[in-house]
């Protein structure tokens, strides 16, 4: 068995789940990140919309922690869409720093773009193990590397008015 798959998986509990099939559109939802630690930062929500490339094998080992339903997605349907791989990263490692460096940079200097780019990036990171709370579970040292996750991260974007 590989160890991903050609199917996204959004999971969800069952209220989210109907409300997709309902709507038939995924919804950006907030997740608090905890991605800035150097700077003192409290955990900053981005708002996202997650999904795993898991085989499906895996999908029903209860090591998610979202809820019990998952709804399936054809892989280039989320590439197309915007999704891609997170970038797992461990505290200390030399890309987490250089993040840090360039937000640093852009906060001393008030560069309001650098900013926005780098607060971008941070939305795309993920630990690959750290402590989880969610409504139902508490875990003390989660493995999100073990989910495989996919993001899309919506752009902040001007608002222009055309005549």
């Amino acid at each position: 068995m590989g160890l991903t798959s050609n199917i996204l998986w959004h999971q969800t509990n069952e209220v989210g789940f109907y409300a997709i099939l309902e709507s038939k559109e995924l919804r950006y939802s907030y997740s608090l990140e905890k991605i800035v630690p150097e700077f003192g930062f409290k955990p900053i929500a981005f708002s996202m919309l997650s999904v795993s490339d898991c085989p499906f094998s895996e999908v029903g080992n209860n090591k998610w922690a979202y809820g019990n339903y998952c709804i399936g997605f054809k892989q280039n349907w989320g590439v197309k869409a915007g999704f891609s791989p997170v970038t797992y990263c461990s505290l200390g490692s030399r890309g987490l720093k250089m993040l840090n460096l360039l937000l640093d940079d852009a906060l001393k200097n008030d560069i309001q773009s650098r900013f926005g780019a780098v607060m971008y990036l941070f939305a795309q990171m993920k630990f690959v193990q750290a402590p989880l709370i969610t409504k139902h579970k508490r875990f003390k040292s989660y493995r999100f590397y073990d989910e495989r996750e996919w993001r899309v991260v919506p752009y902040i974007k001007k608002q222009t008015m055309r005549s």
